[in-house]
């Protein structure tokens, strides 16, 4: 599921559900939901297996709000995914998130003007 694209330091809402695979039904996971964030879909982990909140106390809806921080590691251009794992009724499961960083326009006024004549 993708996202959408934040600037750089922008919050990014992460929302998991979890049910039940035999039903579909809403289901409180075994343990934790987690979430990790990779770069550039590589290996290179910008948050490692950071526990989601339980929402407002709701069955099977987690949440976890990040910031796109280039003290974090994010930069802008580039694009992350959000793997999200959890267990529920013994089976472990995972889903995922995308979302890009928008690119910083650095061009002056100047600039543009000098390149339009």
């Amino acid at each position: 599921m993708y996202l959408g694209e934040f600037n750089i330091d922008d919050y990014i809402d992460i929302v998991a559900t979890t049910h039940r695979f035999s039903s579909g039904a809403v289901y409180a996971p075994t343990g934790d939901v987690t979430y990790t964030v990779y770069e550039n879909a590589n290996a290179t982990q910008i948050i490692t297996a950071t526990a989601m909140t339980n929402f407002d106390s709701e069955t099977g809806l987690y949440f976890d709000r990040i910031q796109a921080t280039t003290a974090l590691g994010y930069e802008a251009g580039k694009s992350y995914m959000v793997l999200i794992k959890a267990t529920v009724d013994g089976v472990a499961s995972i889903d995922w998130r995308t979302f890009k960083v928008k690119a910083t326009i650095t061009a002056t006024l100047d600039t543009l003007k000098a390149d339009t004549v």
